[in-house]
């Protein structure tokens, strides 16, 4: 139930972050840095309300001497990777849709979960593997759908891409009027004039 809710939360906020970036001049790196700040600034009365510092010194005592003093190093790598993991996600976000991205992070919690039963050896309940068996299911059709909805585009365009010196340029390309339609444009670094079509 946890983990449900914890995925129809992450998808709204896919969906209003997308929103919220689409026509501003603010990058998606400063966005999140925005709701970062605006989700310390909300949730830390919360946090002093049901847990209290009381509860947090006792906690980190507890982790000390159990794990012993790796574990502040341990903190800190965690939140290190975990901040380096959501920029990632934000420039992704800014690049694709929210429904695509969505999907993405739902196959990483499958491979996660794989990747903790083949290491960690991890028992598995029924229901667990139905969940991951559902998800993997939904994320091929999705593919296949996707992948179909292109090939049987209603105006028959093509994509193709162009790379001169350092820029990049999408276009879709509509045969019957003859002029491609820029979609995309990017500085990158890549070998000038070429040309390759991705959809035939």
């Amino acid at each position: 139930m946890g983990a449900m809710i914890s995925n129809l939360a992450f998808v709204f906020r896919n969906i209003f972050s997308k929103r919220g970036m689409k026509g501003k001049s603010v990058s998606e790196m400063n966005y999140y840095a925005c709701l970062s700040i605006l989700s310390l600034l909300h949730l830390t009365p919360f946090a002093f309300a049901v847990k209290g510092p009381q509860l947090w010194a006792a906690g980190w005592q507890t982790a000390v001497s159990q794990i012993g003093h790796h574990f502040v190093w341990w903190v800190v790598a965690q939140s290190i990777f975990y901040h380096l993991y959501n920029q990632v996600s934000y420039m992704s976000l800014d690049e694709i849709s929210p429904l695509t991205f969505s999907i993405g992070n739902t196959m990483k919690r499958i491979s996660v979960t794989v990747s903790s039963i083949i290491i960690f050896r991890t028992p598995v309940q029924p229901v667990n593997a139905l969940g991951a068996a559902i998800a993997v299911l939904g994320t091929f059709i999705y593919s296949q759908e996707n992948l179909q909805q292109w090939l049987t585009h209603e105006k028959a365009w093509d994509q193709f891409v162009n790379r001169s010196s350092s820029d990049t340029e999408v276009f879709w390309n509509d045969a019957r009027h003859l002029k491609p339609e820029p979609v995309y444009k990017r500085q990158v670094f890549g070998r000038g004039g070429e040309e390759m079509n991705l959809l035939q």
